[in-house]
């Protein structure tokens, strides 16, 4: 038997703690739960994440106007989501810091295990020195510490 709150929400605290041997408040409606519904009264608290389908495209980001407009090469790392040969790519981060009064950016290409910095006096600064590095293939990559994560 199912106290009335387990059989509209799915839970019920005092339920759970009965089954688990924590307690048994007689006065309780749940306290008497068939073998069937053990399992599933236990397990109410705990959900299975939503996993996304291997064959669903890849979700986009959108950047444009002014951003991608001045600094294209930043905002393809940012937002494209294959490679010019059209596999599958993850989608960069850009992490913004400011450290001992510089602005600090560290993009990291979560695909291939790297992060490239720029530093400036300013924001603008430092996306303009790190988009000039991206444009001519300057950038100074640096291998990311650990493993990368599978897709």
């Amino acid at each position: 038997m199912r106290c009335a709150l387990a059989k509209r929400t799915g839970w019920c605290g005092q339920c759970y703690a009965t089954l688990k041997g924590r307690s048994a408040a007689s006065s309780h409606g749940g306290t008497r739960i068939r073998p069937s519904e053990r399992k599933a009264a236990l397990m109410a608290g705990v959900r299975r994440p939503t996993v996304p389908d291997p064959g669903a495209p890849l979700p986009s980001v959108v950047l444009r106007g002014q951003f991608a407009e001045a600094h294209p090469n930043l905002a393809a790392f940012l937002r494209d989501t294959v490679y010019e040969d059209g596999s599958g790519r993850r989608t960069s981060t850009l992490t913004v810091f400011v450290e001992a009064g510089r602005v600090k950016l560290c993009l990291s290409d979560r695909d291939l295990n790297r992060t490239a910095w720029g530093t400036g006096d300013t924001l603008e600064d430092a996306l303009a020195g790190l988009e000039l590095a991206l444009e001519s293939g300057s950038a100074d990559w640096r291998s990311s510490k650990g493993e990368p994560k599978k897709r």
